[in-house]
């Protein structure tokens, strides 16, 4: 009898154990998101915009910033006037008056994701069209590459004020325990026609940004 109890005991006390086990699920690393300031590219947390905030600001030219001094159309010439919010002064006078459209070393932003991740964004109306995409995928849990396109082309409510902008870009990053590595280059270019007293005339700025830093800890 006693032997039996024991048992029936021993069993039971088996199967808590064996669906206790068995309930556990796999604890999964939350992706996360970072940017790299420069020069020496110190990360600051970032968020990972999948729901696109804001998403209709990027329609509105102005919107840019809360005061925002624009010709009228996407990828068009404007001055951000909160002076404490421009970038410094280029050797390219042209591209300043682009900046707003422009990648800069400030803006590349690095994921970690478990899945390869896209973000894709079409936005149109009002004869403008904007093509974004973004996509990061992880070789591991330290190495990661990314890649982005942005496709501005905009027509504009007057003659001569079209204007169209590409984007493209690679990215990659390595944060192990002891070193890091953060790397991006974008070689965008823009076309802007604009009519002056004299004639037409129309601007091509075509620049090549890149960031590289590397830390040891």
């Amino acid at each position: 009898m006693k032997k039996s109890i024991l048992l029936i005991l021993i069993s039971t006390v088996s199967i808590i154990i064996t669906s206790t086990v068995q309930a556990k699920e796999p604890v999964v690393a939350p992706s996360y998101a970072w940017e790299a300031i420069p020069p020496i590219g110190i990360t600051e947390p970032a968020t990972i915009d999948t729901l696109l905030y804001n998403y209709y600001q990027q329609a509105i030219p102005s919107m840019v910033s809360p005061a925002y001094a624009t010709t009228g159309n996407l990828c068009a010439e404007g001055l951000n006037m909160i002076y404490m919010e421009r970038q410094p002064m280029s050797d390219f006078f042209f591209r300043d008056a682009q900046q707003a459209w422009l990648p800069s070393s400030n803006t590349p932003k690095f994921y970690n994701t478990r899945i390869p991740m896209t973000l894709l964004s079409y936005n149109f109306g009002g004869e403008q069209d904007r093509l974004q995409a973004t996509f990061s995928g992880n070789a591991n849990k330290k190495i990661q590459i990314g890649a982005m396109l942005d496709y501005l082309y905009s027509k504009g409510s007057y003659n001569y004020q079209a204007a169209k902008g590409l984007i493209w870009g690679f990215s990659g990053s390595y944060m192990g325990e002891r070193y890091e590595l953060q790397a991006s280059y974008f070689p965008p270019s823009c076309v802007n026609s604009i009519n002056t007293s004299s004639k037409d005339f129309v601007i091509v700025c075509i620049s090549k940004i890149g960031s590289f830093s590397f830390a040891s800890l």
